[in-house]
């Protein structure tokens, strides 16, 4: 392989880095992991919280960082992905997340919950099934919540 293997797992906010000197080195590239464009990508990361779940987990608590007016979890789900170096979606609704990308069935962290009238960021299940989320809006802050997994219209791949 032409690139460098990097495995980096995010748990509790800390990054490790497998195979990398020291924790330092995995912010070298410009991301947390450290991951050049042509590396190969690990199933963990996603397991312990892709790069969107993790940005959007920084915000906890915050009363709406995006500054816009109104219903703002769709402008907050851009906001995050802008600053991963995503596409944001296509508008301020909720409903534009099931046009952002591939549906799945098998939802990793970091992919899109998309309810009615709300979106969020996939973080997992909990022992009893419920849909884990981070999202905008949530009570008026940046929260993390727990849904029937009725509740959810789609789960929507961030590539």
């Amino acid at each position: 392989m032409r690139n460098a293997i990097r495995l980096c797992l995010a748990a509790a906010g800390i990054f490790f880095a497998i195979g990398l000197t020291s924790a330092s080195a995995c912010t070298q590239h410009g991301s947390p992991c450290g991951a050049e464009p042509n590396a190969v990508a690990s199933p963990f990361v996603a397991t312990f919280g892709g790069q969107t779940l993790s940005e959007a987990k920084r915000f906890i608590g915050s009363a709406n960082p995006t500054g816009r007016i109104g219903p703002w979890c769709a402008w907050f789900v851009s906001f995050v992905l802008e600053r991963t170096g995503h596409r944001p979606l296509k508008d301020g609704r909720a409903s534009s997340a099931l046009a952002y990308g591939p549906h799945t069935s098998n939802p990793q962290p970091g992919d899109l919950v998309v309810m009615r009238g709300h979106v969020g960021f996939y973080a997992g299940r909990s022992a009893d099934g419920n849909v884990l989320l981070t999202s905008g809006n949530w009570n008026r802050r940046v929260a993390d919540g727990e849904i029937s997994p009725r509740q959810v219209v789609a789960y929507v791949q961030v590539l």
